[in-house]
């Protein structure tokens, strides 16, 4: 097939919610990309889209079983692939599934509405296999994406994000380069970066909303905490607040949100401790920060 044509896709039969907008995203993404892979929620996939024949990358792969999409994302990444990700969809594959059908039944001859999140929370990732899932679940909500921006890990990074719900993106190794790459696929109202090694509290989400939509506020940030005992490391608590009362410049560390209708943020350089503020035309720097906490490790 690829013999004759620039790019093919393989979808399934049994994913009510594809459609011609998904189609067109994954054809337009091959332009750029040389895998698209459209998730299902049973942890494998609805669409296969290909520039080219990938030696490899479907030898021996456990079909069948919860693994599937995460083994291909690993196996991609060993290629050197670049991978663009579909949103994930829900398929019916069992009798109990059937529930699905119906509700996208119930929906025919309405037009298809997109939910955009209200949020979406990029991580920047390389080999973080032993804290990641922590950090994703801290950023879970109904409302939120959480897209991982993997550059090149060599462990099970990739595999356990996906497999717990995050959206993975392969990017160019470094923060800068990651954190433009999330950005890019990302689809929410707002951005959060956040650090791998870093955890958000139980009420982020609705903190994140109230500050950045406070007028002339383009950039939130929590407050620093970090999670071990220590008088230098209070002290380094301390020293960061005075730098963001006085200099109004917080670390990366503090999870930074940008706000409803800023431009998406090209990230500086790869080493920056954080993405640089805008000012205003009086020479302020327009950010807030949050009353709660983010807990790195």
């Amino acid at each position: 097939m690829l013999a004759e044509a620039s790019a093919a896709l393989i979808i399934g039969t049994d994913c009510p919610a594809l459609d011609a907008t998904v189609l067109s995203e994954a054809f337009d993404a091959l332009g750029t990309h040389d895998l698209v892979l459209g998730p299902a929620t049973d942890g494998g996939y609805y669409l296969i889209g290909l520039r080219a024949p990938a030696s490899g990358l479907f030898e021996e792969m456990p079909w069948g079983t919860d693994a599937v999409f995460a083994e291909t994302l690993r196996r991609a990444g060993g290629l050197g692939l670049r991978v663009h990700q579909l949103r994930m969809l829900d398929d019916v594959d069992e009798p109990r599934d059937l529930t699905v059908w119906e509700k996208y039944r119930s929906l025919q001859g309405e037009p298809a509405v997109e939910i955009r999140p209200s949020v979406s929370v990029v991580i920047p990732t390389l080999n973080e296999a032993a804290r990641i899932a922590a950090t994703i679940d801290s950023a879970r909500r109904d409302d939120v994406e959480v897209i991982v921006a993997d550059g090149g890990s060599s462990d099970s990074t990739r595999e356990i994000a996906s497999r717990i719900g995050a959206k993975v993106v392969i990017a160019r190794r470094g923060r800068g380069p990651q954190l433009n790459a999330g950005a890019a696929v990302a689809r929410g109202d707002h951005l959060l970066f956040l650090h791998a090694d870093t955890t958000l509290p139980a009420g982020y989400l609705q903190a994140v909303q109230e500050t950045v939509a406070a007028p002339g506020v383009v950039l939130g940030a929590f407050r620093l905490r970090i999670d071990r005992p220590g008088l230098l490391l209070r002290g380094i608590e301390a020293a960061v607040r005075f730098r963001c009362a006085l200099l109004a410049m917080p670390y990366g560390d503090q999870a930074l949100s940008s706000a409803r209708g800023f431009s998406r943020p090209s990230v500086g350089s790869p080493r920056s401790p954080c993405w640089k503020t805008s000012t205003s035309s009086a020479g302020r720097r327009r950010w807030a920060a949050s009353e709660s906490s983010a807990r790195k490790s």
